[in-house]
């Protein structure tokens, strides 16, 4: 009986075991991928267009009039004018070049679309989920705050972030 009851409890422990061991790969590689997005985000798409903004303003690039209301008519005149300057637009996930779609990997399943908006002297990113801003800033800034660095947000009413980067 003895015999029985130390397998019983040897397959138990065993299969707790590797079930946590499951559980905590599982968990890094979706830290892994979110990870992974997040870079792709900034290195692909955000520098991308900081680069872009950047090369625009040293040709001498006129910006489009901006009147508070018009922020997809804006960024379609400044593509344009961009590609009049043979300034390469960043290319998106997205129909618009200047929409990315956002999508992490994990049980809340956080997506949305991030639209840029493209200023003489800064850059406007709307939509981004908490984690990305969070993790965009640590990447500008060295480290998260919020109201100090090169890029500073705030939380807008749809429970995502707004964040400025300064050029």
């Amino acid at each position: 009986m003895i015999s029985f009851l130390t397998k019983t409890i040897q397959r138990v422990l065993v299969f707790f075991l590797y079930t946590a061991l499951v559980v905590i790969l599982l968990a890094g590689s979706i830290r892994l991928i979110n990870y992974s997005l997040c870079q792709q985000f900034y290195r692909q798409w955000l520098m991308e267009w900081e680069n872009a903004l950047n090369a625009f303003s040293s040709k001498g690039g006129r910006y489009p009039v901006f009147a508070n209301n018009n922020h997809r008519e804006y960024m379609t005149g400044l593509c344009i004018a961009m590609a009049d300057l043979d300034i390469a637009v960043p290319s998106s996930n997205t129909r618009y070049p200047f929409t990315y779609r956002y999508k992490a990997v994990d049980l809340r399943g956080i997506s949305g679309n991030v639209f840029l908006l493209g200023l003489a002297d800064r850059i406007v990113i709307y939509g981004m989920p908490e984690r990305l801003f969070e993790w965009i800033d640590k990447a500008v800034d060295g480290r998260v705050g919020m109201d100090t660095g090169r890029i500073t947000g705030r939380k807008a009413s749809d429970q995502n972030w707004t964040g400025v980067m300064q050029l």
